[in-house]
């Protein structure tokens, strides 16, 4: 058996996170969730690096980049979903 690992992330600090909790209780049900409070740009960076660096990638000549540019400092306050995708494809 495999478990099914899903991460949601939601900005707690607009209005409305209260009500879609509650309009969605299969969200949170059997869940951890956990609650984070602001992150410095390096914290962000050094949390993606360690996971990324222990990916599994079938590659013998694969090595993981040295630095990776914080493209979330691109990215508008508050984009929108299309805003978010856009920026991520380039």
């Amino acid at each position: 058996m495999k478990n099914l690992h899903v991460v949601f992330t939601m900005n707690p600090t607009t209005s409305g996170l209260k009500d879609r909790a509650a309009t969605s209780p299969a969200l949170f049900n059997r869940c951890v969730v956990d609650w984070f409070g602001d992150w410095s740009s390096h914290a962000l960076y050094q949390v993606g690096l360690e996971f990324t660096n222990k990916v599994d990638i079938d590659s013998p000549d694969y090595t993981a980049p040295a630095d990776l540019p914080l493209s979330v400092q691109e990215l508008p306050d508050n984009p929108s979903h299309r805003e978010g995708r856009s920026k991520t494809h380039r």
